[in-house]
């Protein structure tokens, strides 16, 4: 079939638009925002308590402009300076994605280590996943729920309550579950009482809602 008029043979190309999608999905630059401040609330337990947030963002940007976004946490201990991260990641995990495409990565099966796979020095392993999976859905414009299979456009919101200090003898439970159903959450039961059916162990008195007799609370 001949080409148009003034068209050259590469415009022409089947593979040409095939190519140039490719080329716009190409991971071209990336950037990492660290995050130190701190929280409203103590989180631990007997051994361990955080009273700070020490994060850092990561974004994945492709030829086009898409950013795929992902997070790096450290629990307990600060994490290094922002210009100290952005060298790490530099050296040790943006020689492997510069060029790539994000779908690509994603559903790359490799050795988790041996040779040049190593752990990085910085753990960005979780939030390279997040942000590759981002950008991966943003490129083929689609929500990541849509991309992973989902056909449910919500789920239930769940508030969890922390047990309360220790009763006297007789005394009666207080309800905590109060101020997370007033903002619309719904069950399950305070969190010590999870853990307690996540072990298997005894229900010690509470059966989920399907099993309640009608007229409980």
């Amino acid at each position: 079939m001949a080409r148009p008029a003034g068209a050259t043979r590469s415009e022409c190309a089947p593979g040409s638009n095939t190519q140039e999608v490719m080329h716009s999905m190409q991971i071209v630059d990336f950037r990492i925002t660290r995050f130190q401040f701190a929280r409203d609330r103590i989180i631990g337990d007997s051994q361990v308590r955080a009273d700070e947030v020490n994060a850092a963002a990561i974004e994945l940007i492709d030829a086009a402009g898409n950013v795929g976004l992902g997070f790096v946490q450290s629990l307990f201990q600060p994490l290094p300076s922002e210009e100290e991260l952005n060298r790490v990641f530099r050296a040790e995990a943006w020689p492997g994605l510069e060029g790539q495409i994000a779908g690509g990565l994603a559903h790359r099966v490799s050795r988790p280590r041996g040779g040049n796979a190593r752990r990085m020095s910085v753990s960005f392993d979780e939030g390279l996943q997040q942000a590759v999976w981002d950008l991966f859905a943003k490129a083929t414009r689609q929500p990541l729920w849509a991309l992973l299979g989902s056909r449910r456009r919500s789920v239930r919101a769940r508030g969890m309550t922390r047990p309360g200090p220790p009763r006297s003898p007789g005394a009666r439970r207080r309800p905590r579950t109060a101020p997370a159903r007033a903002r619309g959450h719904r069950g399950p039961p305070p969190r010590a009482r999870v853990w307690t059916l996540a072990a298997g162990l005894p229900r010690r008195g509470w059966a989920p809602p399907a099993a309640r007799p009608s007229g409980r609370a």
